[in-house]
């Protein structure tokens, strides 16, 4: 099965909903920094919310389409899942932060 490559545009959009879905009400920023070689997505909200960091992150790790291991100095690259279709998303990094 081809595996199906989702912009960083539409990621940071498909974590948007999720977001929304899990934490109604609550604001959250999601934007994109890209540049040669990939993409960063940033999601930041307002830490008066009382959501901690982790539970964000528990959502939106899924749209992280590389990790970085700082002990070998490597990448890993990460394919996700879309109603069974195999996918890229466009996000090489996700940051979480609370403001």
């Amino acid at each position: 099965m081809e595996t199906l490559e989702i912009s960083t545009t539409d990621t940071a959009k498909l974590m948007r909903k999720e977001l929304k879905n899990a934490f109604a009400g609550v604001k959250f920023s999601v934007t994109c920094d890209k540049y040669a070689g990939g993409a960063t997505i940033w999601v930041t909200f307002d830490k008066e919310t009382g959501i901690a960091t982790d539970a964000v992150r528990s959502i939106v790790d899924k749209f992280e389409s590389q990790k970085f291991d700082g002990m070998t100095d490597s990448t890993e690259y990460v394919t996700g899942e879309i109603d069974g279709v195999p996918v890229r998303f466009g996000s090489h990094f996700i940051i979480v932060q609370a403001s």
